[in-house]
């Protein structure tokens, strides 16, 4: 692929794209470098699109690879929301985009322990069908606090 690579004609001028994106070596990051979202990823701003506002790296997978499908989001392998490298994009469903990410509550999710560190030793089916790790050694703590805390407050 040319650096920056071609694209149709009668879309957006090449230069307001690829002025904002850092290269370096084949295959690594293409990083963002115009302006960034609250939550780190790039924000390309046009006056010519009907989105005048869109993700980076949605903007680049769109024009280099194809539409995102309906129903999926893309993941960025690399783990780096200012990256706008196709090859680093893919498309997944959101939950499996949560799933692969650092966040707390999945890396909680893996370990197959709570958050004080207790085997989850129960699994709760909720009517919204929804499955939900339990911790019975938590939920005792828990309920023993509750009652501890009726016990202070109630009358004489």
């Amino acid at each position: 692929m040319s650096f920056p690579p071609s694209m149709p004609a009668g879309m957006i001028p090449p230069m307001s794209i690829w002025r904002q994106v850092h290269f370096s070596f084949p295959g690594d990051c293409w990083i963002w470098q115009g302006p960034v979202n609250g939550g780190g990823y790039g924000i390309y701003c046009s006056e010519t699109l009907v989105r005048s506002h869109t993700r980076a790296h949605r903007l680049m997978y769109e024009l280099l690879v194809g539409p995102i499908p309906d129903g999926l989001t893309l993941d960025h392998l690399c783990r780096v929301r200012r990256c706008v490298n196709p090859s680093h994009l893919e498309p997944v469903t959101i939950r499996e985009n949560s799933l692969r990410g650092e966040s707390p509550h999945v890396k909680l999710h893996r370990t197959n322990k709570c958050i004080r560190g207790h085997e989850f030793d129960a699994v709760v089916y909720r009517s919204s069908g929804k499955i939900q790790k339990y911790c019975k050694t938590c939920a005792a703590i828990r309920g023993k606090r509750i009652r501890d805390r009726k016990k202070r407050s109630a009358p004489c």
